[in-house]
């Protein structure tokens, strides 16, 4: 009896550490941008589409844009990170709405020369063969980065400039595993 109760203590142990994951992303125009416009942009969603439906925004100018992204059963876009290894591409949209009063999307790509990588305690993470072994690699933690953004936006039924640039980011990753 003592030994089934230490097996289901363990069990709903690890039950209540897990849950779906989620990622957030957040940047803006760097000094370096390559345009005089300012954006700034954040993404929030779950690594598991139908559980809550993501939030987008984004800033041309100083003027703010959310993105209308009503059905939780869709991802708009996807998230897509080896941090240790410099790749990260972010991407984010709602053209398929045709009901939003503000449509468009973007994407940022990291350039991997600048992609810095911490585990969930700040602690930077380099990559490794031997890390990409571990089930764990990579799931938990945080990137900053320079990426190479491309957008538009559609408000109203009109289009805004979104010019491509670089911008200054940040992921923020929980895998949802109790690594």
């Amino acid at each position: 009896m003592k030994a089934l109760l230490v097996t289901m203590t363990f069990m709903f142990t690890q039950f209540a550490l897990a849950h779906s994951g989620s990622n957030t992303l957040t940047c803006k125009s760097a000094k370096n941008s390559g345009s005089k416009q300012m954006i700034q942009l954040s993404l929030s969603r779950g690594n598991t589409a139908g559980l809550a439906a993501p939030t987008i925004s984004m800033k041309v100018d100083g003027q703010a844009y959310t993105l209308d992204t009503p059905e939780d059963t869709l991802s708009y876009g996807e998230t897509f990170h080896n941090s240790p290894l410099g790749v990260v591409r972010v991407t984010a949209e709602n053209y398929n709405d045709n009901a939003a009063a503000i449509r468009g999307g973007f994407s940022v790509v990291a350039i991997p020369s600048t992609v810095r990588a911490f585990d969930n305690q700040g602690h930077p993470v380099k990559w490794s063969l031997k890390s990409e072994k571990d089930e764990c690699n990579d799931s938990n933690g945080k990137a900053t980065f320079q990426g190479v953004f491309h957008g538009d936006l559609n408000a109203n039924k009109k289009d805004v400039s979104v010019e491509p640039q670089i911008l200054d980011c940040e992921l923020v990753y929980d895998s949802g595993m109790a690594c």
